[in-house]
């Protein structure tokens, strides 16, 4: 049986920043190689996210879409990331 991971937030966007241990990006690459899984709350938290280089906002927003999304119905993520950003 071939192992999943939930990847958490924090390890997206350090992995996407390249600021893991080399062991902990090597790791990574092999996770991300597989199935990419995050919750909708990965998700929203990815999309709504500011860096200071807007280039990687393009970034995540490829990682969220290609990732198989553990979650709730898209209208509500939709919803939720609208009233985020209006927030932030």
């Amino acid at each position: 049986m071939e192992k999943r991971y939930l990847i958490d937030t924090s390890a997206v966007i350090k992995y996407l920043n390249e600021t893991l241990s080399e062991k902990g990006l090597q790791f990574m690459d092999g996770v991300v190689d597989g199935n990419i899984a995050i919750s909708f709350i990965s998700e929203i938290e990815l999309q709504v996210w500011n860096p200071t280089n807007p280039d990687d906002s393009l970034v995540y927003s490829q990682f969220v879409a290609s990732s198989f999304i553990y979650g709730i119905d898209n209208d509500i993520i939709s919803e939720t990331i609208r009233i985020r950003k209006q927030v932030m």
